[in-house]
């Protein structure tokens, strides 16, 4: 079990795994600093992110109980710098507070096939986009 692309190929299925916790947490905290953890420098991803956040901040709202789990992922390719993943993320129930005691509730989605392109930033990996 020393085949350098299944070990590739796990690593990778954890690495998103571990960026889109790291995303709804940032997400829920309204954190831009913590986006950086998730989602690529200069990414059309981060720019998306920014602008949930600055509304939310805006709205006086934020997410409560938001997560996402990867359920399925399907390795496309690799290399030094870059990683395309297929996989299917769900996204948990969950609530947006504010303002006030307003409170909404949202409906879980078990996610479709979409393609997440990750770039390297040192030794961990980043999500740059993601497409249809």
């Amino acid at each position: 079990a020393d085949d350098p692309d299944a070990r590739t190929r796990a690593e990778l299925e954890d690495v998103l795994t571990t960026l889109v916790v790291r995303r709804a947490q940032a997400l829920t905290a309204r954190d831009l600093r913590a986006l950086a953890a998730a989602d690529g420098q200069g990414s059309t991803l981060l720019a998306a992110d920014e602008a949930i956040i600055a509304e939310l901040v805006q709205a006086e709202q934020r997410y409560v109980g938001l997560t996402f789990t990867v359920t399925v992922a399907e390795w496309v390719s690799v290399d030094a710098g870059s990683a395309r993943i297929r996989a299917v993320v769900e996204r948990s129930g969950y609530r947006v507070q504010g303002p006030g005691d307003r409170e909404q509730s949202i409906g879980a989605d078990s996610g479709r096939s979409l393609l997440y392109s990750l770039v390297r930033v040192g030794e961990e990996w980043r999500i740059s986009t993601v497409t249809g």
